[in-house]
């Protein structure tokens, strides 16, 4: 037994006119959740572009080098192993073809 197309849009008109409460809680529902991802799609999208921006204006030819320490960090600076490894790497990218 298969029921028309014209038997199951007659059955579902039916129900939302019987549900008006729970159709409309549905279609609320389904606009706050849509609007809610559009607007952490539009958020994300502008701090993306905000830090792409952010980072165009150093240019090409710049290089971070940050150092992290776990603990109490007292100074910035580097050791003298730590500059001479930086400056024997920094050495062998200049080398490099691109």
């Amino acid at each position: 037994m298969r029921m028309s197309l014209g038997e199951n849009a007659q059955m579902a008109l039916t129900t939302l006119r019987e549900n008006k409460m729970r159709s409309f809680l549905t279609v609320l529902g389904v606009v706050i959740g849509i609007t809610a991802l559009l607007s952490v799609v539009a958020v994300l999208m502008g701090v993306y572009n905000d830090v792409n921006a952010f980072l165009s204006d150093f240019g090409s030819d710049t290089l971070f080098i940050f150092k992290f320490d776990p603990g109490i960090h007292t100074s910035g600076r580097l050791t003298p192993e730590e500059r001479t490894t930086l400056l024997r790497l920094l050495k062998l990218i200049a080398e490099l073809e691109f």
